[in-house]
């Protein structure tokens, strides 16, 4: 009967799924204390990555030039852009797993790589 039991529960325990460890939240603060901040929420809903990011502070005059703040998600070496945060918001969604997120300041809303203003 034991045996019986603890054979149950192994077989049991060989048919669970693996959970996905890429959801949960993120907070991200700027280098200096007057840099804005950001919180984001990443969920796995149907195959991919839904993320959800609010800023709080974030300076909209920095530089004449770079004046857009750009959200990426880094996957290995390769480095994907998320979107723009518009008045301090971006829902995007990302297909493969992700190891880091952060923003930076851009000319352009649709740079192909990521600035060195992070």
């Amino acid at each position: 009967m034991v045996l019986s039991l603890v054979s149950l529960v192994f077989l049991g325990l060989l048919a669970v799924k693996i959970a996905l460890a890429n959801e949960g939240t993120i907070q991200l603060a700027g280098k200096t204390e007057a840099a804005g901040r950001c919180f984001a929420a990443s969920v796995y809903v149907d195959g991919g990555y839904r993320i959800l990011m609010t800023c709080r502070d974030l300076k909209m005059a920095v530089d004449p030039v770079k004046h857009r703040y750009v959200v990426w998600v880094q996957m290995g070496a390769t480095n994907l852009r998320l979107g723009e945060i518009v008045n301090g918001k971006l829902q995007s969604g990302s297909d493969e797993k992700f190891e880091r997120l952060f923003v930076t300041l851009e000319e352009d809303s649709y740079p192909i790589e990521p600035s060195g203003d992070v």
